[in-house]
């Protein structure tokens, strides 16, 4: 029989140990000759109850527990072979295997963990284990299954599994059997709305399991950080990760097998966008279950996965604002997945479903803003309603990332085969407009590498292929999609805003220069004037000191450029907007408390205060050498500056390093003052 749960749990390998008993050959013996002779009472007196069978396998198996792997294998091989014996006789082997039921699976259940001897017979022991688990789940009744089996998945310690690695992967080959009996059980069960109803319970177990793998990927598995050896927790995250996959598998093939016969597949979101989920039919509410886990497979495994989407993509795809380091080491390429093929399925498995399921991101982006709409908000007391299982926007945003990563990296880096993901005509603009703030919200926390990185991706691959023209009402007044802090529409302006926390923020030193080369790709997107609005923000003091020391020098990249282009009028950046306007932001009274964070600012804007010295001196275009200016840079900057300068280099003690950087800063305010002091 076909298994509809097919993931074993053969990979997962618990810790030996050697504290087993080594019986004696001659009472394994005793054991296997008790198990054959109750067997062979049973079918010479053909009675209707197997109390004597039963009650020896229970004896067995009960003491077996702390024997060496081999005689336990012996024992369970010899149990496998009476079950076996009973197939030619369906009645009598169903009643035997119905009336030992659960509790056959109880006593086994230790054996599914055995780790006291040989590794190798331990295998032997477990792979048998969940073999035989397997073939007695299938015998058990349906409804029976989903009792036991729901209370199983209720005794989940996700929190003490997250803190140990032997108790997570002891527990995920326990559940994982157990969720697979689940499966077995589901696939026999025929009425589609009892199907239904009993995929609630392991829907919630996925949910919780879902958060758990999102979290092992962020604390302890490599496959959320390639710098990280790989290790056990990659294990458990590959077989429960597929587990569940087995479970939204079988949704989604049934549910479209469903709208299949009713000739609805290719009107899913036409029939859902105007009918209320509480009014649909059994296989809508199934398709919309097995969306929703598959969108929270997306966020919670997907997006924590360290897959370099962006350097990949810059590598093969560069852009003009592709500046790298001097002395850089080149990123990190594709070679880096071969150590972790299985998480690249993993990927792949999940863009099958998607297609399965007849999704593309910008679909599902739609479907999810109409279910913000009045007539899908209203509370919904049925099993299945949007506000229990909610599609998430972080995921729709991991599938963007993924369907761009297919039609771009698969092929042209992989040399593989793509799975054609994104809609057959893409509008990058649209993407653009409607993905920007999801996308903005997913990158809420800096401090998330992986995350970070496929959001990056995603508006480099914009940035490559949008020419747009912000206009300074554009960036102030037009409202975007959200969501952006509880589904609020938000402006460019804060979009920004979101972008600079990460060019601020994160620690990657690679990500945090992609954002700062996307916050100055905005700035050239911007016409002048909001282009002198957006400088005012980023000087804002409520910037990082880092961000406000990158604001100056992209500002100084425009005022060069505005000199350099002889002939041309019309940029504000050489013009006396820069004295008038952003001076007063830029020239704030500094400290000695403050000093030692602020040195790369200081550092900046002397340096630009310098080069205006110099390049305007002839053609004063910006009034830099007006006396009044003159006068209110000094009173206001340059003698606050040197005093908290020799303030600092007075109270070190011993820091070198920071000394250097100061005595640096003291030679740059030298220079300044010797250019304005010059005839």
């Amino acid at each position: 029989m076909l298994l509809a749960f097919p993931t074993t749990t053969e990979l997962l390998i618990p810790n030996t140990y050697t504290t087993a008993n080594t019986v004696p050959i001659d009472l394994v013996s005793q054991h296997v000759n008790n198990l054959l002779q109750a067997n062979q009472h049973q079918q010479q007196q053909h009675e209707q109850q197997f109390d004597a069978l039963i009650s020896t396998i229970r004896q067995t198996l009960t003491v077996a527990q702390v024997f060496d792997p081999t005689a336990q294998y012996n024992l369970l091989d010899t149990i496998t072979s009476i079950l076996g014996s009973y197939d030619n006789d369906t009645s009598h082997s169903s009643r035997l295997l119905r009336e030992l039921g659960w509790d056959l699976l109880e006593w086994l259940e230790p054996y599914l963990t055995t780790a006291n001897g040989d590794p190798d017979m331990c295998h032997k022991v477990r792979v048998l284990t969940s073999t035989l688990f397997r073939k007695v789940g299938q015998a058990i009744r349906p409804q029976e299954v989903y009792i036991f089996a729901s209370e199983q998945m209720s005794l989940m310690n996700w929190d003490e599994m997250l803190s140990d690695e032997e108790t997570a992967v002891c527990t995920t080959i326990r559940i994982v059997n157990y969720f697979g009996v689940y499966g077995e059980a589901l696939k026999r069960t025929n009425d589609p709305s009892t199907f239904l109803e009993n995929t609630i319970y392991p829907s919630s177990y996925c949910t919780n399991a879902l958060d758990f793998l999102g979290k092992v990927m962020q604390q302890h598995a490599s496959w959320g950080d390639s710098e990280v050896k790989p290790n056990r927790w990659d294990h458990v995250i590959q077989v429960m990760a597929n587990s569940i996959l087995d479970f939204i598998d079988l949704l989604t093939t049934t549910a479209m097998d469903q709208l299949k016969k009713q000739n609805l597949d290719q009107s899913i979101f036409k029939v859902l966008s105007h009918t209320p989920l509480s009014e649909a039919n059994v296989a809508f509410k199934q398709w919309y279950l097995s969306t929703y886990l598959l969108l929270k497979s997306f966020e919670t495994m997907i997006a924590n996965m360290d897959m370099r989407l962006l350097a990949l993509y810059t590598q093969r795809f560069p852009w003009k604002y592709n500046i790298r380091r001097p002395f850089e080491k080149p990123p990190q390429t594709i070679d880096k997945y071969d150590n972790h093929a299985a998480m690249v399925d993993l990927v792949t498995r999940c863009s099958k479903i998607t297609l399965a399921l007849g999704i593309t991101f910008d679909s599902i982006l739609q479907y999810r803003r109409v279910l913000e709409n009045p007539i899908h908000s209203v509370n919904d007391d049925s099993n299945i309603n949007p506000q229990k299982y909610p599609l998430s926007y972080d995921g729709i945003i991991t599938l963007l990332a993924i369907s761009l990563y297919d039609t771009y990296l698969v092929t042209q880096v992989f040399e593989a085969e793509n799975l054609s993901m994104l809609p057959m005509v893409l509008q990058e603009q649209w993407i653009g407009y409607h993905c920007l703030g999801p996308i903005l919200q997913f990158i809420g926390n800096a401090q998330a590498l992986c995350r970070v990185d496929k959001a990056l991706f995603i508006l480099v691959f914009l940035a490559n292929q949008v020419d747009a023209c912000i206009s300074i009402d554009m960036l102030t007044d037009m409202n975007l999609p959200g969501p952006l802090n509880n589904d609020t529409k938000f402006t460019l302006r804060g979009a920004l805003q979101v972008m600079c926390n990460t060019a601020a923020n994160n620690p990657h030193p690679d990500l945090r220069l992609t954002a700062y080369q996307l916050i100055s790709c905005f700035i050239d997107m911007c016409q002048g004037d909001a282009q002198l609005f957006v400088f005012m923000d980023l000087l804002d003091e409520q910037h990082s000191p880092p961000m406000q020391a990158a604001a100056i020098g992209l500002l100084k990249e425009r005022i060069v450029n505005a000199f350099d282009k002889k002939g041309t009028n019309g940029s504000v950046f050489s013009t006396r907007v820069i004295t008038d306007k952003l001076f007063p932001r830029m020239f704030r009274k500094p400290t000695s408390s403050t000093l030692s964070m602020t040195l790369a600012y200081h550092m900046q804007l002397l340096n630009l205060y310098l080069y205006l010295l110099m390049r305007d001196r002839q053609q004063k275009q910006t009034r830099v050498w007006e006396g009044d200016v003159l006068d209110w840079v000094e009173k206001s900057y340059i003698r606050p500056l040197r005093d908290a300068i020799e303030a600092a280099l007075q109270s070190l003690s011993g820091d070198q390093e920071q000394m250097i950087q100061l005595n640096l800063l003291q030679n740059t305010l030298d220079q300044v003052m010797y250019e304005r002091n010059k005839e």
